[in-house]
C-alpha cells in the first residue's frame, strides 16, 4: 500500500467513525525506500503529502502528535516542502 491509499483509507476511517483523532492537516512524515538510493523522506499534512508522488514502495508514514518537541519540529521543518 503506498501513502496516497493509506491516507486515503485513514481520512475515511476518521469522517466514519468520528473519533477526532487526525484529520487532513494532521502533521506526518512519509518515507519511502529507506536505505535506497532513490529514497525519499517528506514531511508535511496529510493533504499535503498525499498530493505528492512518493515513487516505487516500500512506504510508511507516521502520523504526529499535536504538538511536536522542538527537536521534532525541527526535524518536521527540514524535510516540509
Amino acid at each position: 500500500m503506498d501513502n496516497k491509499v493509506a491516507i486515503a483509507q485513514l481520512l475515511e476511517s476518521e469522517e466514519n467513525k468520528r473519533q477526532q483523532a487526525f484529520d487532513k492537516d494532521t502533521k506526518c512524515f512519509a518515507l519511502s525506500r529507506i536505505g535506497f538510493h532513490n529514497q525519499k523522506i517528506r514531511a508535511g499534512t496529510l493533504e499535503q503529502i498525499a498530493a505528492q508522488d512518493m515513487g516505487e514502495p516500500l512506504h510508511s508514514l507516521l502520523l504526529c502528535a499535536n504538538e511536536l518537541h522542538c527537536i521534532e519540529q525541527e526535524m518536521f521543518d527540514f524535510y516540509s516542502q
